[in-house]
């Protein structure tokens, strides 16, 4: 397929006429036309659709699929890109945006409620049956899977079999179904005898839960650190702990009042049970100690977004690769199962050494999506493992992206003020502190 660069390619998706119930589609079945008269199967072509609403927010986005068009030129392979915007906002950003492929507009949002609201990606036969969804913008191992017919479109959990085969590349999975956020689950209050004890066990939890309400508080799984910074409304490096308890374990942590408490009242009833079950004493106290200072470099940080684009704020950070510590490494020789290696992860994972490696893991990268300078402050204090004190003045909500990866922390900095004009330098001070201390 040639590379084909188009301002935009307009379908009257309003007078589209969409037989199915898009609850109800899967793979397997007929594509929905585009509209009355461009359907999306092509002759002897596969069909990759993406459904991404705004394309003038996501260059980086229009830079990846860029990429991935370019990438399968030539192959029987059309790439379309639906949008909901109109020219006025559009028109602009192609000028130095072009977009490979094919752009649909449809402001009336009717492919989105004819391929599901969470359809992201869509992958589409010759003869426009629906191989299978995707939750991501389409990923370059995704689609030639699908060239190769090695893509697997799983409904449900996957069994056995298929984990084995996305695991040695044999197979590549897609999902059956658009992906659909199920309604959340009304609270399930444990079943403990009400009391103002907090009730402290050790914990099988695969991973962490919470769950709570105006008569209970809940957390499976977190480590004491953690609890104790979620409850002085602190991060974690804020929180000192006996070197006895410093040590990775993870608890739950139940406790079910006898009348509705509000948010206060359980904190305190979940700090005092944490003194009673681990013979501490909590306190906070102020110290001079080493922390990182933010400031900003005038006329050259992001401007704040409006308001009215404020939505769903996010942060997302890369680290520096960990090594395996030698005594989970798999035996060299013949590749492992899959079941080997998730035993080998899991154990790992469990370990004094991997907890080691990464309290010492150094932050890379870093990006934001409508944050706060509060926000971004916790996530950079969570990453330097230091107290880092917001001193921008920066008000309103940011997107931030770094461009590149650092290799030390140094560089990791220098890249902050070089790209976001943030600058982070060493200070000393006065840090209040959450201080465990052993009762005498």
């Amino acid at each position: 397929m040639a590379l084909r660069t188009l301002p935009v390619l307009l379908v009257s998706l309003a007078t589209c006429m969409f037989a199915q119930d898009p609850t109800s589609l899967k793979a397997g079945d007929p594509a929905p036309d585009l509209s009355v008269t461009k359907t999306v199967a092509h002759p002897g072509h596969f069909t990759v659709l993406l459904l991404l609403r705004p394309v003038s927010h996501n260059a980086e986005t229009v830079t990846r699929w860029n990429n991935m068009v370019e990438h399968f030129s030539g192959q029987p392979i059309d790439f379309v890109w639906i949008a909901n915007e109109k020219h006025d906002s559009l028109d602009p950003f192609l000028k130095d945006h072009p977009i490979l492929g094919s752009l649909v507009l449809d402001p009336a949002e009717e492919s989105y409620k004819a391929y599901g609201e969470g359809a992201t990606g869509v992958y589409i036969d010759p003869y426009g049956t629906i191989i299978g969804f995707s939750s991501f913008p389409e990923q370059t191992e995704q689609v030639q899977a699908v060239l190769d017919g090695r893509a697997i479109a799983v409904d449900g959990q996957p069994t056995e079999e298929q984990l084995d085969t996305f695991f040695d590349g044999s197979a590549v999975r897609l999902e059956a179904r658009p992906h659909r956020t199920p309604p959340p689950l009304p609270p399930k209050k444990p079943d403990v005898p009400p009391s103002d004890e907090l009730h402290i066990t050790p914990s099988n939890a695969d991973g962490t839960i919470s769950s709570s309400g105006p008569d209970y508080w809940m957390r499976r799984g977190f480590e004491l650190k953690a609890i104790l910074a979620e409850i002085s409304g602190v991060g974690p490096t804020r929180v000192e702990l006996p070197a006895a308890l410093d040590t990775g374990a993870r608890y739950d942590f139940v406790l079910v009042p006898p009348h509705e408490e509000d948010t206060e009242t359980i904190n305190r009833l979940v700090r005092d049970g944490i003194a009673k079950h681990f013979h501490v004493s909590i306190a906070s106290e102020t110290r001079s100690m080493d922390a990182y200072v933010i400031t900003a470099i005038q006329g050259k940080t992001p401007r704040p977004k409006p308001e009215d684009e404020a939505m769903g704020g996010s942060i997302g950070t890369s680290w520096q690769a960990i090594a395996v510590p030698e005594a989970f490494r798999l035996p060299q020789g013949a590749k492992p199962t899959r079941k080997q290696a998730e035993e080998a992860a899991k154990r790992m994972m469990g370990s004094p050494e991997f907890r080691q490696a990464m309290a010492m893991a150094q932050l890379t990268g870093m990006s934001a999506v409508s944050s706060s300078m509060d926000d971004f402050r916790r996530a950079l204090e969570d990453g330097l493992h230091r107290p880092v004190i917001d001193e921008t003045g920066l008000d309103g909500y940011y997107d931030f992206k770094l461009a590149g990866e650092a290799h030390s922390t140094d560089e990791f900095l220098r890249m902050l003020r070089e790209q976001l004009g943030l600058v982070v330098t060493s200070a000393r001070r006065s840090i209040a502190m959450i201080v465990a201390r052993p009762l005498q």
